[in-house]
């Protein structure tokens, strides 16, 4: 399997196959156990560790919630339609980088309650998109796909989580890098639609 298999022919080879485990067990619980560790015995190991998961998730949400408009929008590269199949796996792995995260720092730097809601801080932003990504969290799976009747309803709300974790890493870093990735992604997501609509429109309903 070279590069031209993977971009354009969308193969992932055996990281498909291995992905759940991964996703669901062996990277959270040694992220876990990196936290775990700086709890009890190195602060700094748990300011680093906190930081590292926060741009993990951070970088990882966005990759998901740009894939599939990616995917429309370029459909010759199957890569983008190969790793929107994965969405559900790696949403997992983000909530879970994210949970890490938001625990490293409440010890790191000894956050209360107060901090945590007010709506001055940055960290009210992070919060926010972290408690859009439980119930999302919590609900995937199929017997919640079968048995909700707005499963997909709910879980557009990612869009909102991105927007509120894109706007949470813009304020800590200062970088305007962000907020262009926020307006990046409005802009695919609007493209996306676009251009599904137009398909739809431009089909013959006599022809089906």
């Amino acid at each position: 399997m070279n590069l031209n298999d993977i971009i354009f022919q969308g193969r992932t080879g055996k990281f498909r196959k291995y992905l759940p485990t991964l996703s669901y067990y062996i990277i959270p619980l040694l992220l876990l156990g990196w936290i775990t560790y700086g709890i009890f015995f190195n602060p700094i190991n748990l300011y680093d560790s906190g930081k590292y998961t926060g741009q993990w998730s951070m970088y990882l949400l966005a990759f998901i919630m740009m894939v599939r408009p990616l995917a429309v929008l370029l459909p010759k590269l199957k890569i983008f339609f190969a790793f929107s199949s994965m969405r559900k796996e790696l949403g997992i792995l983000t909530f879970y980088l994210a949970l890490l995260h938001s625990i490293g720092y409440f010890f790191a730097f000894d956050l209360t309650p107060a901090d945590i809601f007010n709506p001055q801080d940055i960290i009210v932003y992070g919060f926010i998109s972290l408690l859009i990504m439980l119930p999302l969290y919590l609900t995937s799976n199929t017997f919640s796909f079968r048995k909700l009747k707005y499963w997909k309803q709910l879980h557009r709300l990612a869009y909102i989580a991105v927007i509120f974790a894109l706007i949470h890493v813009g304020k800590a870093t200062g970088d305007i890098i962000w907020y262009i990735l926020v307006a990046v992604f409005i802009a695919l997501k609007i493209g996306e639609f676009y251009k599904l609509h137009t398909n739809q429109k431009t089909i013959n309903p006599k022809s089906i």
